[in-house]
Protein backbone atom coordinates (compact mmCIF):
# COMPACT_ATOMS: atom_id res chain seq x y z
CA UNK A 1 0.00 0.00 0.00
CA UNK A 2 1.56 3.37 -0.92
CA UNK A 3 -1.38 6.22 -1.01
CA UNK A 4 -3.43 6.19 2.23
CA UNK A 5 -4.71 9.44 1.38
CA UNK A 6 -6.22 11.63 -1.81
CA UNK A 7 -3.91 14.76 -2.78
CA UNK A 8 -6.98 16.24 -4.39
CA UNK A 9 -9.71 15.68 -3.21
CA UNK A 10 -9.24 18.65 -0.63
CA UNK A 11 -12.47 21.31 -0.52
CA UNK A 12 -10.15 23.87 -0.44
CA UNK A 13 -9.86 25.62 -4.39
CA UNK A 14 -8.10 28.82 -4.15
CA UNK A 15 -4.82 29.04 -4.74
CA UNK A 16 -4.59 32.57 -3.27
CA UNK A 17 -4.49 32.33 0.76
CA UNK A 18 -5.06 34.94 3.02
CA UNK A 19 -2.45 34.91 5.58
CA UNK A 20 -5.30 35.09 8.36
CA UNK A 21 -6.49 31.75 7.19
CA UNK A 22 -3.15 30.09 8.52
CA UNK A 23 -3.41 29.74 11.82
CA UNK A 24 -4.81 26.87 13.96
CA UNK A 25 -1.85 24.16 12.89
CA UNK A 26 -3.44 20.94 12.20
CA UNK A 27 -1.08 17.58 11.35
CA UNK A 28 -2.90 14.52 10.03
CA UNK A 29 -0.48 11.28 9.89
CA UNK A 30 -1.25 7.54 9.43
CA UNK A 31 1.16 4.65 8.79
CA UNK A 32 -0.07 1.20 7.51
CA UNK A 33 0.59 -2.08 5.48
CA UNK A 34 -1.96 -3.61 3.15
CA UNK A 35 -5.73 -3.45 4.97
CA UNK A 36 -3.94 -2.63 8.33
CA UNK A 37 -3.25 1.12 9.53
CA UNK A 38 -3.37 3.37 12.43
CA UNK A 39 -3.92 6.87 12.77
CA UNK A 40 -1.52 9.10 15.08
CA UNK A 41 -3.08 12.33 14.18
CA UNK A 42 -3.55 13.17 17.78
CA UNK A 43 0.23 12.78 19.19
CA UNK A 44 2.70 15.41 18.87
CA UNK A 45 4.88 15.14 15.91
CA UNK A 46 7.75 16.91 13.80
CA UNK A 47 8.25 16.26 10.60
CA UNK A 48 10.21 17.77 7.50
CA UNK A 49 10.05 17.19 4.33
CA UNK A 50 12.63 17.43 0.95
CA UNK A 51 11.05 17.24 -2.33
CA UNK A 52 12.51 18.37 -5.64
CA UNK A 53 11.86 18.23 -9.73
CA UNK A 54 14.93 15.52 -10.30
CA UNK A 55 15.66 12.13 -10.37
CA UNK A 56 16.03 11.60 -6.84
CA UNK A 57 13.58 10.18 -4.20
CA UNK A 58 11.62 12.37 -2.45
CA UNK A 59 12.25 12.31 1.74
CA UNK A 60 10.83 12.95 4.92
CA UNK A 61 11.90 12.78 8.94
CA UNK A 62 9.13 12.18 11.36
CA UNK A 63 9.13 12.26 14.63
CA UNK A 64 6.13 10.84 16.88
CA UNK A 65 6.30 12.04 20.72
CA UNK A 66 5.52 9.30 23.59
CA UNK A 67 4.01 6.68 21.38
CA UNK A 68 2.55 3.77 23.03
CA UNK A 69 5.02 0.44 23.06
CA UNK A 70 2.17 -1.01 21.18
CA UNK A 71 2.54 1.94 18.54
CA UNK A 72 6.27 1.17 18.52
CA UNK A 73 6.39 -2.10 17.69
CA UNK A 74 3.67 -1.99 14.56
CA UNK A 75 5.47 0.38 12.95
CA UNK A 76 9.06 -0.89 13.41
CA UNK A 77 7.58 -4.65 12.53
CA UNK A 78 4.72 -4.43 10.34
CA UNK A 79 3.96 -1.04 9.45
CA UNK A 80 5.47 0.22 5.90
CA UNK A 81 4.08 3.07 4.48
CA UNK A 82 3.29 6.99 5.93
CA UNK A 83 1.06 9.55 5.03
CA UNK A 84 1.75 12.77 5.91
CA UNK A 85 -1.07 15.77 6.22
CA UNK A 86 -0.54 19.37 7.44
CA UNK A 87 -1.95 22.46 6.85
CA UNK A 88 -4.84 24.68 8.87
CA UNK A 89 -8.16 24.58 10.55
CA UNK A 90 -9.63 26.79 8.45
CA UNK A 91 -7.30 27.07 5.75
CA UNK A 92 -5.82 24.58 3.32
CA UNK A 93 -5.05 21.14 4.60
CA UNK A 94 -4.04 17.90 2.71
CA UNK A 95 -0.90 15.31 2.15
CA UNK A 96 2.51 16.98 2.13
CA UNK A 97 4.42 13.53 1.77
CA UNK A 98 3.45 10.27 0.82
CA UNK A 99 6.01 7.29 0.78
CA UNK A 100 7.26 4.21 2.83
CA UNK A 101 8.95 3.69 5.74
CA UNK A 102 12.68 3.11 5.69
CA UNK A 103 14.15 3.04 8.93
CA UNK A 104 13.09 3.77 12.36
CA UNK A 105 14.95 4.75 15.93
CA UNK A 106 13.67 5.26 19.14
CA UNK A 107 14.68 6.67 22.62
CA UNK A 108 14.49 9.33 24.91
CA UNK A 109 14.87 13.01 25.25
CA UNK A 110 14.77 12.70 28.51
CA UNK A 111 12.98 10.62 31.18
CA UNK A 112 9.48 11.15 30.63
CA UNK A 113 9.67 11.87 26.67
CA UNK A 114 10.03 9.23 24.80
CA UNK A 115 10.42 9.47 20.70
CA UNK A 116 10.12 7.32 17.59
CA UNK A 117 11.80 8.80 14.31
CA UNK A 118 10.52 7.55 11.17
CA UNK A 119 13.41 7.88 8.19
CA UNK A 120 10.83 7.72 4.88
CA UNK A 121 11.03 7.99 1.14
CA UNK A 122 8.29 8.65 -1.87
CA UNK A 123 10.02 6.55 -4.51
CA UNK A 124 12.69 4.92 -3.25
CA UNK A 125 12.03 1.50 -3.90
CA UNK A 126 11.71 2.36 -7.61
CA UNK A 127 15.26 3.94 -7.72
CA UNK A 128 17.27 1.81 -6.05
CA UNK A 129 15.78 -1.65 -6.71
CA UNK A 130 13.31 -1.25 -9.86
CA UNK A 131 14.73 -3.34 -12.30
CA UNK A 132 13.39 -3.62 -15.90
CA UNK A 133 14.27 -7.03 -17.52
CA UNK A 134 12.06 -6.38 -20.85
CA UNK A 135 12.29 -5.44 -24.52
CA UNK A 136 10.28 -3.04 -27.04
CA UNK A 137 9.76 -3.89 -30.60
CA UNK A 138 10.87 -1.95 -33.59
CA UNK A 139 9.30 1.62 -34.37
CA UNK A 140 8.41 1.69 -30.44
CA UNK A 141 7.52 4.72 -29.50
CA UNK A 142 8.17 6.66 -26.32
CA UNK A 143 5.07 5.59 -24.42
CA UNK A 144 6.12 1.90 -25.71
CA UNK A 145 9.94 2.69 -23.97
CA UNK A 146 7.95 3.90 -20.70
CA UNK A 147 5.49 1.11 -20.49
CA UNK A 148 7.92 -1.64 -20.43
CA UNK A 149 8.57 -0.15 -16.98
CA UNK A 150 5.87 -0.69 -15.74
CA UNK A 151 6.05 -3.84 -14.18
CA UNK A 152 9.32 -2.03 -12.23
CA UNK A 153 6.88 1.17 -11.25
CA UNK A 154 4.01 -1.27 -10.33
CA UNK A 155 6.22 -3.78 -7.85
CA UNK A 156 7.48 -0.55 -6.10
CA UNK A 157 3.92 0.55 -5.52
CA UNK A 158 4.23 3.93 -8.10
CA UNK A 159 1.90 4.73 -10.63
CA UNK A 160 2.39 6.96 -13.46
CA UNK A 161 0.69 10.24 -13.55
CA UNK A 162 -1.65 10.29 -16.72
CA UNK A 163 -0.13 13.79 -18.15
CA UNK A 164 3.50 12.19 -18.25
CA UNK A 165 2.08 10.21 -21.57
CA UNK A 166 1.29 13.61 -23.08
CA UNK A 167 4.72 14.75 -22.42
CA UNK A 168 6.99 12.31 -23.58
CA UNK A 169 4.78 12.19 -26.83
CA UNK A 170 5.42 15.40 -27.98
CA UNK A 171 9.02 14.88 -28.72
CA UNK A 172 11.73 12.16 -29.10
CA UNK A 173 10.51 9.99 -32.62
CA UNK A 174 10.18 6.18 -32.19
CA UNK A 175 13.20 3.72 -32.31
CA UNK A 176 14.09 2.11 -35.85
CA UNK A 177 14.47 -1.50 -34.39
CA UNK A 178 14.11 -3.55 -31.20
CA UNK A 179 15.67 -2.82 -28.18
CA UNK A 180 16.58 -4.79 -25.24
CA UNK A 181 15.84 -2.91 -21.64
CA UNK A 182 17.93 -4.66 -18.36
CA UNK A 183 19.44 -1.81 -15.81
CA UNK A 184 17.39 0.14 -13.28
CA UNK A 185 14.59 1.06 -14.70
CA UNK A 186 15.29 4.60 -13.33
CA UNK A 187 18.08 4.85 -16.22
CA UNK A 188 15.65 4.38 -19.04
CA UNK A 189 13.78 7.61 -17.41
CA UNK A 190 16.55 9.35 -17.44
CA UNK A 191 16.93 8.62 -21.43
CA UNK A 192 13.47 9.65 -22.01
CA UNK A 193 13.68 12.90 -20.24
CA UNK A 194 17.01 13.93 -22.59
CA UNK A 195 15.03 12.68 -25.49
CA UNK A 196 11.93 14.53 -24.66
CA UNK A 197 13.70 17.81 -22.91
CA UNK A 198 11.83 16.92 -19.57
CA UNK A 199 12.27 16.39 -16.15
CA UNK A 200 11.37 13.28 -14.26
CA UNK A 201 10.28 12.62 -10.47
CA UNK A 202 7.98 10.59 -8.31
CA UNK A 203 5.63 12.71 -5.94
CA UNK A 204 3.45 11.07 -4.11
CA UNK A 205 3.55 7.86 -5.17
CA UNK A 206 3.46 8.84 -8.94
CA UNK A 207 5.59 8.90 -12.21
CA UNK A 208 5.82 12.95 -13.31
CA UNK A 209 7.58 14.28 -16.70
CA UNK A 210 7.34 17.62 -17.18
CA UNK A 211 8.71 19.46 -20.14
CA UNK A 212 11.95 21.35 -18.46
CA UNK A 213 10.68 24.61 -20.86
CA UNK A 214 7.02 24.24 -19.39
CA UNK A 215 4.87 23.24 -15.94
CA UNK A 216 2.21 21.44 -14.52
CA UNK A 217 -1.01 22.69 -15.71
CA UNK A 218 -3.60 24.34 -13.08
CA UNK A 219 -3.50 28.37 -11.67
CA UNK A 220 -0.31 29.59 -9.72
CA UNK A 221 -0.24 29.34 -6.32
CA UNK A 222 -0.11 33.46 -5.33
CA UNK A 223 3.47 33.76 -2.07
CA UNK A 224 3.80 37.51 -1.02
CA UNK A 225 3.29 39.66 2.13
CA UNK A 226 0.07 39.24 2.19
CA UNK A 227 -0.53 35.58 1.42
CA UNK A 228 2.06 33.84 4.16
CA UNK A 229 5.55 34.67 2.64
CA UNK A 230 8.43 34.89 5.32
CA UNK A 231 11.26 37.34 4.79
CA UNK A 232 12.43 38.62 1.33
CA UNK A 233 13.12 36.26 -1.43
CA UNK A 234 16.45 36.32 -2.79
CA UNK A 235 17.97 35.01 -5.98
CA UNK A 236 21.03 32.77 -5.75
CA UNK A 237 23.28 30.76 -7.93
CA UNK A 238 20.38 27.87 -7.31
CA UNK A 239 17.37 29.59 -7.86
CA UNK A 240 15.10 32.28 -6.26
CA UNK A 241 15.14 31.53 -2.53
CA UNK A 242 11.46 31.88 -0.77
CA UNK A 243 10.00 31.23 2.37
CA UNK A 244 6.19 31.09 3.64
CA UNK A 245 3.89 29.52 6.07
CA UNK A 246 3.12 25.81 4.91
CA UNK A 247 0.93 25.76 1.53
CA UNK A 248 0.35 21.91 1.03
CA UNK A 249 -1.58 23.02 -2.14
CA UNK A 250 2.52 23.65 -3.62
CA UNK A 251 3.74 20.56 -5.64
CA UNK A 252 6.71 20.32 -7.98
CA UNK A 253 6.77 21.95 -11.33
CA UNK A 254 3.73 23.91 -11.23
CA UNK A 255 3.87 27.91 -11.06
CA UNK A 256 4.59 29.80 -8.40
CA UNK A 257 3.71 33.71 -8.68
CA UNK A 258 5.89 36.30 -6.66
CA UNK A 259 6.03 40.32 -6.71
CA UNK A 260 9.37 40.37 -8.17
CA UNK A 261 9.77 44.14 -6.23
CA UNK A 262 9.94 41.96 -3.18
CA UNK A 263 13.01 40.13 -4.00
CA UNK A 264 16.44 40.59 -3.37
CA UNK A 265 18.82 40.43 -7.20
CA UNK A 266 22.48 40.05 -7.31
CA UNK A 267 24.60 41.06 -10.61
CA UNK A 268 27.78 40.48 -11.50
CA UNK A 269 29.94 42.64 -12.47
CA UNK A 270 32.35 42.22 -15.28
CA UNK A 271 35.57 43.60 -15.54
CA UNK A 272 37.98 41.70 -17.57
CA UNK A 273 40.26 39.08 -16.73
CA UNK A 274 40.29 35.58 -16.18
CA UNK A 275 37.80 34.24 -16.04
CA UNK A 276 34.99 36.03 -17.40
CA UNK A 277 31.44 35.06 -18.44
CA UNK A 278 29.54 37.00 -21.02
CA UNK A 279 26.36 34.02 -21.83
CA UNK A 280 26.08 32.39 -18.36
CA UNK A 281 24.16 33.81 -15.59
CA UNK A 282 25.39 33.00 -12.22
CA UNK A 283 22.08 34.11 -10.32
CA UNK A 284 18.57 33.49 -11.06
CA UNK A 285 16.78 35.85 -13.29
CA UNK A 286 13.48 37.29 -12.74
CA UNK A 287 11.01 37.17 -14.98
CA UNK A 288 8.55 40.04 -15.86
CA UNK A 289 5.32 38.16 -15.61
CA UNK A 290 5.96 36.87 -11.88
CA UNK A 291 5.76 33.72 -12.87
CA UNK A 292 8.34 31.40 -11.72
CA UNK A 293 8.54 27.50 -11.90
CA UNK A 294 9.06 25.26 -7.94
CA UNK A 295 11.53 23.23 -8.61
CA UNK A 296 12.53 22.24 -4.53
CA UNK A 297 10.41 22.16 -1.84
CA UNK A 298 10.51 21.37 1.69
CA UNK A 299 7.94 21.57 4.43
CA UNK A 300 8.87 21.62 8.35
CA UNK A 301 6.87 22.11 11.30
CA UNK A 302 5.76 20.28 14.92
CA UNK A 303 2.16 19.94 15.89
CA UNK A 304 2.80 21.64 19.22
CA UNK A 305 5.74 23.65 18.49
CA UNK A 306 6.75 26.08 16.09
CA UNK A 307 4.91 27.31 13.06
CA UNK A 308 4.54 25.23 9.78
CA UNK A 309 7.18 26.38 7.04
CA UNK A 310 8.04 25.92 3.55
CA UNK A 311 11.38 27.03 1.90
CA UNK A 312 11.18 26.83 -1.60
CA UNK A 313 13.28 26.90 -5.01
CA UNK A 314 12.32 28.72 -8.04
CA UNK A 315 12.93 29.20 -11.44
CA UNK A 316 12.32 31.69 -14.12
CA UNK A 317 9.64 30.51 -16.65
CA UNK A 318 7.69 32.78 -19.64
CA UNK A 319 4.50 32.10 -19.26
CA UNK A 320 4.16 34.00 -22.22
CA UNK A 321 6.41 32.02 -24.51
CA UNK A 322 5.49 29.99 -26.88
CA UNK A 323 8.32 27.41 -26.12
CA UNK A 324 6.38 27.22 -22.82
CA UNK A 325 4.45 24.06 -22.62
CA UNK A 326 1.94 22.68 -19.82
CA UNK A 327 0.81 19.23 -20.31
CA UNK A 328 -2.65 17.77 -19.93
Amino acid sequence: MSNFLSTSNSPWQTNTISSNAQYGRKTGLIVGSGNSALDLSKLEIEFRTTQADFNAPSTALIRIFNPSPNTINKIQKEFTAVALQAGYVNGPFGVIFNGQILQTKTGKLDNVTRFLDMMCADGSLYHNFGFVNSTVAANASNQDQLNATKQALSNANVTVDPNANTTISQTGGILPRGKVLYGLGSLYNDQLADKTGSSWYIEDGKLNFVPLNGYKPGEAVVINSTTGMIGVPETTEQGIMVRCLLNPKLKLAMKVQLNNNEITTTTVKQLGGYPTYTSIPLYATLNPSGIYRLIVKEHMGQSRGNAFYSNLICLNIDASSNQVQTYG
